[in-house]
């Protein structure tokens, strides 16, 4: 069972964003609030997660830690968007466009700075397919589709793939989930 984190960790939500995108490499995109961050990706997120088996709470909030509500998105080299929300590195076996900036990760429980490639996408409907099917196609998250619709096991089975090197990625994203700025831009929407 993943534990929410204290309420201090989860605000102000523009402090959110995965480990591994900084502040000074990513430029925002057009999301002016996490209300219009959630009502522009809904949609897609419904469409993945019926594909993955969850919900799709899990994977806004998921973008939501990733990209700080969409603020801090990572941009390419000419500035358009990268429409990647979840932090997916471009590896040996992506041949698509990248994004190459300075991250953060957790090597050995220390922090590290160190540049890495990621995924650059045409559209957020790219962007969330690839999502799809990075996790479909690999079997170190086979027990993260293998959740049922539980959102905490699919989390930590996330993170037990290695999906990311913070070891409190799986309890950020639960206490996204739970928190209020979700809550609230669900309610305003009507979704």
């Amino acid at each position: 069972m993943i534990r929410r984190p204290p309420r201090s960790t989860l605000f102000p939500y523009t402090t959110l964003f995965r480990s591994t995108t900084t502040m000074a490499a990513a430029k925002p995109m057009a999301f002016a609030s996490p209300e219009e961050f959630v009502a522009t990706i809904w949609p897609h997120a419904e469409k993945a997660a019926r594909e993955l088996g969850i919900n799709a709470e899990t994977l806004v909030s998921q973008a939501a830690l990733e990209t700080g509500w969409g603020k801090y998105t990572m941009s390419q080299a000419d500035g358009r968007p990268s429409h990647n929300l979840f932090g997916i590195k471009a590896d040996q076996r992506w041949d698509g466009e990248r994004v190459s900036i300075q991250t953060t990760e957790y090597r050995d429980g220390v922090v590290q700075k160190e540049r890495a490639n990621f995924r650059a996408y045409d559209s957020l409907e790219a962007g969330f397919a690839d999502y799809v099917h990075f996790l479909k196609s690999s079997s170190r998250y086979s027990g993260a589709l293998q959740s049922q619709g539980d959102a905490g096991n699919y989390l930590q089975q996330l993170q037990q793939g290695g999906y990311a090197t913070d070891p409190a990625y799986a309890s950020k994203i639960q206490g996204i989930m739970q928190g209020e700025t979700l809550q609230v831009a669900r309610a305003r929407l009507n979704i």
